[in-house]
């Protein structure tokens, strides 16, 4: 993009910001919602910006020539939702900001959740991605400070032979193997919904209102003897329980061990483990805790105290 003529070029006419009428429409727009349907949040699609030379919106210059050219008005974006979110609270309402398509550091200040992920096409989640660049773009409370929630896009990758419901069935487990490793949330749409929900109960067992994250880049003494055959294991621990998450990321199954001391080093009042996601067989023998995990799956391990 050409950049816009020096300032010092008095005779040309400066770059313009985008006029702050426009945007006051919208906002005012959700304050109307907001009395009118007592709406708790909106939902803003496509928010990635584009070049525009509408002068109407502020936007456009005039190079040295005299032809218009474009700008790009991210920090409009900005500006927009710091008055939506305004428009709450001023009525003492807490705000719920939902976009999708605008992940950009210099816009999401005023959003709490930003849906990411409909470009990318694909029905197996291990292959698609490697995990340093899972970490970089999906993790939960990302490095932007907004919550990234995941959307899939299943239907393609498998052949003309595979409807795209059972892409779904397939792909959802490798999804929820990468997904479940980061403390990324996923959109419940286009997947295969009970499995999403069975693992959402898993997870919704950890009540108590703290719950640490450990992943797999931060328990290197779990990982050590797992990770050489592309098994990766991440803990969420509240006060009396903690669930792990062993993905095997590889093409073929794997029967793990690990130390039952390492699990109680993050929470020590483990004694007892259950699989309440598979209901597949898991046991604790001589200090070890063993289990066999499918190839490009995963296991959800609840660790609690043992029942009196």
């Amino acid at each position: 993009m050409d950049a816009p003529p020096p300032s010092s070029q008095a005779a040309l006419p400066a770059p313009n910001l985008p006029k702050q009428p426009v945007l006051c429409v919208y906002g005012r727009g959700v304050g109307t919602l907001i009395d009118d349907y007592d709406i708790k949040g909106v939902y803003f699609d496509n928010c990635a910006p584009v070049l525009c030379q509408n002068t109407k919106h502020g936007c456009g210059y005039v190079d040295e020539s005299g032809t218009l050219r474009p700008t790009l008005p991210l920090l409009g974006f900005r500006k927009l939702f710091m008055m939506v979110r305004n428009e709450f609270v001023k009525r003492g309402r807490e705000p719920f900001i939902l976009t999708h398509a605008g992940m950009y550091p210099g816009s999401v200040s005023f959003t709490d959740v930003e849906l990411q992920g409909e470009g990318a096409y694909g029905s197996d989640h291990t292959e698609m991605f490697s995990l340093g660049e899972w970490r970089a773009r999906w993790l939960g409370p990302n490095q932007f400070g907004v919550q990234m929630s995941y959307l899939p896009a299943f239907g393609y990758g498998m052949g003309p032979n595979v409807d795209r419901t059972e892409q779904q069935v397939i792909g959802t487990p490798r999804l929820l193997a990468m997904s479940l490793l980061h403390g990324t949330r996923v959109w419940n749409k286009y997947v295969d919904t009970p499995l999403v929900f069975k693992a959402w109960t898993v997870l919704d067992e950890l009540s108590e209102p703290q719950t640490t994250f450990i992943p797999y880049w931060e328990w290197d003494e779990l990982n050590a003897a797992l990770n050489s055959r592309n098994v990766y294991a991440t803990g969420y621990s509240s006060g009396r329980r903690l669930v792990l998450v062993l993905s095997n990321l590889s093409g073929k199954a794997h029967g793990v061990a690990v130390p039952l001391s390492e699990i109680r080093a993050k929470n020590p009042t483990a004694n007892r483990v259950e699989d309440n996601m598979h209901g597949l067989p898991v046991r604790i023998e001589d200090g070890m805790v063993t289990c066999r995990i499918a190839p490009k799956n995963f296991r959800l391990l609840s660790f609690t105290e043992s029942r009196q």
